[in-house]
């Protein structure tokens, strides 16, 4: 049997210490996320057919590029979750090569489409990358939408639907979503999201289990999904009120 090599893996890796990338975890357990080599450990890659194991490096190098450049002041940075999702997908459908490649192309456009160099603007990844912006969509739809993942190529495609249809908003200087004035990053929620703030909710929310994504963990160490019914919006408002975090 060919063992596939995880050479990519441990280059990614080496790029975040040299890029001096933020690897901060929402784990509770961890005060650094796991390096990419060890969520590949973790999916016991070099099992699997060393092409789709080079795919998949790609696609986490490209994920982690794209949100470097486009959210370059990014704070928590899990990607277990994501990288175990997409593997999944691929390997479920007839050509998982072409699958994690429009998978890769879609996560890297988000990032362009969402990030800080689209007229959207926001400041991190963290609502899609631990699944707020999922669990929403979920929720407005359970009995079409339940069984769909968080990082499953019909909800990356919805986000770029989304993403367009902000763009068009923010174009006609829509009431929720209007042009900004200057370079600061848009921030639509009721409470605070600058650095201090956005470290001390979400990390009291991960303490509390009260995250919709697990983000940090592959099934082998539990369920990264939390319940989608759960209130994760109200609870994230709930959190940043208790912290003195709310805008005046």
């Amino acid at each position: 049997m060919t063992v596939a090599s995880l050479r990519g893996f441990q280059d990614l890796d080496a790029l975040i210490v040299e890029r001096g990338m933020s690897m901060r975890t929402l784990d509770p357990q961890r005060t650094r996320a796991l390096a990419f080599v060890d969520i590949a450990e973790a999916l016991d890659l070099r099992r699997r057919e060393p092409g789709l194991v080079d795919a998949l490096a790609a696609l986490a190098t490209g994920l982690v590029t794209a949100v470097a450049t486009h959210f370059p002041e990014n704070i928590f940075a899990d990607y277990a979750a994501i990288l175990e999702a997409c593997l999944d997908e691929a390997e479920r459908s007839e050509n998982p090569r072409e699958t994690l490649d429009e998978t890769a192309q879609i996560l890297v456009e988000l990032q362009a489409l969402f990030g800080c160099a689209s007229p959207v603007r926001f400041r991190y990844v963290h609502d899609f990358l631990y699944g707020y912006d999922w669990v929403k969509w979920v929720q407005r739809d359970p009995g079409a939408r339940a069984a769909v993942g968080p990082y499953d190529m019909v909800f990356l495609r919805y986000m770029l639907q989304r993403g367009r249809e902000l763009l068009a908003l923010i174009a006609h200087n829509d009431t929720t979503y209007p042009q900004l004035r200057d370079a600061s990053a848009r921030n639509p929620f009721r409470f605070d999201r600058n650095p201090p703030a956005e470290i001390a909710i979400h990390e009291r929310l991960a303490e509390r289990d009260e995250v919709p994504v697990r983000a940090y963990r592959v099934r082998a160490s539990g369920d990264p999904c939390n319940a989608w019914s759960l209130p994760f919006q109200d609870l994230r408002v709930s959190v940043a009120e208790s912290l003195g975090f709310m805008k005046p």
